[in-house]
């Protein structure tokens, strides 16, 4: 892992508490007015049956496709983030992208949809975990 990945993870272990309560509470202006239904809408414009959210903090989109009829399975390097997600109920597993791109890790099938939510070093690696004909979405903040 390299240095600033390290960093990051770190980052995130020590925010997870704060970040779990700004997304309950709709803190985030942007993602309220924009970003949250912009995902959501590109994803469903695929029409997809079945979503991995790579990256998937609290599980929020998760959710969200789930109530719109979608399999779904979340990742996230972040226990705490995963424990809150599964709180809620669905399918999640603890992963690090690093984990991820072991040749032997594979999710419980094969998806039409994998969005990424701010990294994109492991998408040649998780070629294989999704279907010939899938669409990939990457989301970035700017």
């Amino acid at each position: 892992m390299q240095p600033q990945e390290k960093h990051i993870l770190h980052t995130w272990h020590q925010n997870a508490g704060p970040w779990i309560e700004a997304i309950a509470h709709y803190e985030i202006e942007s993602r309220n007015l924009v970003t949250n239904q912009a995902v959501i809408d590109a994803v469903m414009a695929l029409a997809p049956k079945s979503i991995w959210d790579v990256g998937c903090g609290k599980g929020w989109l998760c959710r969200a496709f789930e109530q719109k009829g979608l399999a779904t399975y979340g990742t996230d390097a972040i226990r705490r983030l995963i424990n809150a997600a599964a709180a809620k109920g669905g399918d999640y597993r603890v992963a690090t992208y690093e984990q991820i791109m072991e040749p032997d890790f594979m999710p419980p099938q094969n998806f039409e949809a994998v969005v990424f939510n701010f990294y994109c070093l492991v998408m040649k690696q998780l070629v294989r975990c999704w279907k010939p004909s899938a669409q990939l979405l990457y989301q970035v903040a700017m």
